[in-house]
């Protein structure tokens, strides 16, 4: 991909809102990762092939250098995993590391609950306990659909009656940033287990929109016609774009265009009555059978 491309795709999702994984991080694997160095690591290879996706480089091997004809980004050891925190792709990749820590702990109790089961107290038939050595999968899966387990105080993992787990998402809003690389910035979360209005909390204070803006952007690409306007189709253009004219002499609306089937002229050489108040002028139409 041209780098005019990655950077007009990075504009369009500028700005956008979208659900995400919440932001719980595997415990003491950031500040980890924050001491871990190629020069330094105990397991030098893993780390630089870390170091090479997380800053999209590459180390040389000693006395070669980059050729004319196939420029790669050297990485110098001097980058720092404190410039990317925000990265989308280097959070995207600690929040997967968070799923596999989950799992692996629902996968622990579940075999711990199938192992401490007391003879004669089974949940299988007869009253029989599953071998730990010899289990079935479908055994397993019985106490797998059962685990409840407590990551920490506030993120409590089980499964539901149809086998899913609690919905708690990160709402997050995509800033593009001065090195062009896209941020995911927190601003709500989604809890699908809290009833509403406590399932979506939100500061809509901070969110900014395209190109920099922090006034909502318009939906649609016309804004509704007021009061004694029309719509008029604008040849070319999609249905929800329309221009606003003016009704004609002895036509009248009395109703903006917010809905689909309002906003068009009215003629007032029906019988109509006609009736005031300090506000408002009502115009009641009443067909002659």
């Amino acid at each position: 991909m041209s780098q005019e491309r990655y950077l007009l795709g990075m504009l369009l999702l500028s700005g956008s809102l979208s659900l995400a994984s919440n932001d719980y991080i595997v415990p003491g694997l950031r500040q980890f990762l924050d001491k871990i160095h190629p020069s330094t690591s105990t397991t030098p290879k893993w780390t630089k092939m870390m170091w090479e996706t997380v800053f999209n480089c590459q180390f040389l091997p000693e006395n070669q250098t980059v050729s004319l004809g196939n420029p790669v980004k050297v990485c110098t050891g001097l980058e720092r995993i404190e410039d990317i925190k925000n990265n989308a792709i280097y959070t995207s990749s600690l929040k997967m590391t968070y799923v596999m820590f989950v799992a692996v702990h629902v996968l622990v109790k579940a075999l711990d609950d199938l192992k401490t089961c007391k003879i004669g107290e089974g949940p299988f038939s007869k009253r029989t306990c599953a071998n730990i050595w010899h289990f079935k999968p479908w055994q397993l899966l019985y106490y797998m659909r059962r685990v409840k387990v407590n990551i920490n105080l506030k993120n409590e993992k089980y499964f539901d009656e149809n086998g899913d787990p609690p919905g708690l998402y990160a709402v997050a809003n995509w800033n593009l940033e001065a090195n062009g690389t896209l941020a995911q910035v927190k601003i709500g979360i989604y809890n699908n287990t809290a009833p509403p209005p406590e399932d979506l909390t939100m500061n809509r204070s901070v969110i900014v929109w395209n190109l920099g803006s922090q006034q909502i952007p318009l939906s649609r690409c016309s804004n509704s016609c007021t009061i004694g306007f029309r719509k008029a189709a604008m040849q070319g253009k999609q249905s929800c774009c329309y221009a606003c004219v003016p009704c004609l002499h002895g036509e009248f609306s009395n109703k903006t265009g917010d809905v689909p089937h309002l906003g068009n002229c009215i003629s007032s050489s029906k019988k109509k009555n006609v009736s005031m108040n300090s506000n408002y002028l009502f115009l009641v139409l009443k067909y002659m059978k």
